[in-house]
C-alpha cells in the first residue's frame, strides 16, 4: 500500500478516524467499519508481517467526502519482547522521524482523533502517539473472541513494566469499545462490543473481487478444507506455557489421514503466515490448494452449506457463519490435542447455537469419536 500524504485544510476542527491493517482479514473488517462511519479524515496504516492485498480503488471508493490516507509501517510483532518494548517507549520520536508530515497534521489542529485496532499491541503503540484520541479494538479473528486479544495478562511482560514505571499505566488500559462481527458469540468484558456492519453492496463485491471469481461450488458436491495453522499461533491459544509435541502433532496428522479416506476430496489450505515446510513436513500427503484467493472471497464465493472444514481450533472456521451466515460442517480437533485452549469449548458452544444445525460444529475427543461423526456426516449428508 503506497504512502500517499496530501496537504490538508487545519482551520477547523476535523474528524479523524485512523485503521491499523495487520492482515486480510483486519482489512476486510477494517474497510466495512469505515464504510459505515463518517469522518473528514481516514488514514489506513499497513503493518502487516505477510503480503496484504489491498485495493486502493475500493478505500477511495468508501465515500467522497473524506479524504484518505494509505501508509506503510514496518511490522513490530516480528521483533523480540525487549525490542517491542524500547519501540514503545520511543515511539513518538519514530513516528515523527519517519512521518513528520502526518504527525504535524493531526496534532497541529483542535482533531477529534479515533484508533482503530486488530490488536492491543498498536493499540498501546498508538496511544503512545496520540496521546488525546480515543481508541477502540475491532476483530482480528478467534482471539477477538477470547480474552487473549483484551486481558493484561497476555502481553509482554517488559511492555507491562514499561508501561508501568513510564506511563502510569496509560498504553495498556482498555480500550473505549470493540467492534465485532458476532458480539453475542464474545466473552465478557469490561468494555462496550459493538457490532460491525456489512459495507455497501458495490464495495463488498470491489472488496471480495467477486465479479472476477469464478465459484467451484458447482464442479463439486462437497468442498473440504484442512484450514492449517503455523505452529507459533497454536502455541498462542494454548498461553504458550507447552509446546506442541511431535507425538501430539503426530495424533493430529492420524486424524487428517483419516480424514482423508472418507473423503477424498480434502484439500489443504495454508496460512497465509504459514511456512512452506510445514505442509512439505507434515501434510504433504494432502493435496495442497491451488492459488487460493483471499479466505474471506473463498468463503463468500466458494463456501457453501455442504462444505467441511476441518482445523485444530482456528477462527477461519468460523467466518462463514460469523460475517456471510452460511453453515458448513465445522470439525474442530484440539481436543485431540489434549492441550488447554482457553475458552474453546465456549466459543465453540456459541457458534454451534448460533447454527440452525448445532450437530455441524463437531469437537471430537479421541480417533474413535471422530470415525463416528464422519459417518454421521456421510449417512446424513450434513
Amino acid at each position: 500500500m503506497s504512502s500517499s500524504i496530501k496537504k490538508f485544510s487545519i482551520t477547523r476542527s476535523r474528524d479523524i478516524k485512523l485503521y491499523i491493517l495487520t492482515s486480510n482479514y483486519t482489512y476486510f473488517n477494517a474497510i466495512c467499519l469505515s464504510s459505515n462511519q463518517s469522518a473528514d479524515l481516514k488514514i489506513f496504516i499497513n503493518a502487516a508481517e505477510s503480503d496484504l492485498n489491498v485495493d486502493n480503488s475500493v478505500v477511495m471508493a468508501l465515500d467522497s467526502e473524506s479524504d484518505k490516507i494509505n501508509l506503510n509501517i514496518p511490522p513490530i510483532n516480528k521483533f523480540n519482547k525487549f525490542i517491542v518494548a524500547l519501540i514503545f517507549i520511543f515511539a513518538r520520536q519514530i513516528f515523527c522521524l519517519f512521518y513528520r508530515e502526518l504527525q504535524e497534521q493531526i496534532d497541529s489542529a483542535p482533531n477529534t482523533l479515533y484508533v482503530y485496532s486488530p490488536n492491543f499491541i498498536y493499540l498501546g503503540l498508538f496511544r503512545r502517539i496520540f496521546t488525546k484520541a480515543e481508541f477502540y479494538l475491532f476483530e482480528d479473528g478467534l482471539s477477538s473472541y477470547t480474552n487473549i486479544n483484551s486481558s493484561l495478562k497476555y502481553r509482554n511482560k517488559y511492555l507491562k513494566l514499561a508501561d508501568k514505571l513510564l506511563f502510569n499505566k496509560h498504553l495498556l488500559r482498555p480500550p473505549q469499545g470493540e467492534y465485532l462481527w458476532r458480539p453475542t458469540v464474545a466473552t465478557k468484558r469490561s468494555h462496550k462490543i459493538i457490532q460491525i456492519d456489512y459495507c455497501k453492496e458495490n464495495i463488498l463485491k470491489m472488496l471480495l473481487n467477486s465479479n472476477n471469481s469464478q465459484s467451484i461450488v458447482d464442479k463439486v458436491s462437497r468442498q473440504c478444507l484442512y484450514l492449517s495453522q503455523p505452529v507459533n499461533t497454536l502455541h498462542t491459544l494454548i498461553n504458550g506455557k507447552t509446546c506442541l509435541s511431535t507425538d501430539k502433532i503426530s495424533t493430529l496428522i492420524e486424524s487428517i489421514q483419516l480424514t482423508f479416506k472418507v473423503f477424498p476430496g480434502l484439500q489443504y489450505r495454508s496460512h497465509p503466515k504459514e511456512r512452506h515446510s510445514q505442509h512439505m513436513s507434515y501434510f504433504r500427503f494432502i493435496p495442497k490448494q491451488d492459488s487460493p484467493s483471499i479466505w474471506e472471497n473463498e468463503c463468500f464465493n466458494h463456501i457453501n452449506d455442504q462444505s467441511i472444514l476441518i482445523c485444530v481450533f482456528s477462527s477461519a472456521a468460523f467466518v462463514p457463519k460469523i460475517i456471510f451466515d452460511k453453515e458448513p460442517t465445522i470439525i474442530m480437533l484440539y481436543r485431540m490435542l489434549f492441550e488447554c485452549f482457553p475458552e474453546a469449548s465456549m466459543i465453540c458452544k456459541s457458534i454451534r447455537n448460533s447454527y440452525k444445525n448445532p450437530l455441524k460444529v463437531l469437537e471430537p475427543n479421541s480417533l474413535s469419536e471422530l470415525v463416528t461423526m464422519l459417518k454421521i456426516i456421510q449417512k446424513n449428508n450434513l
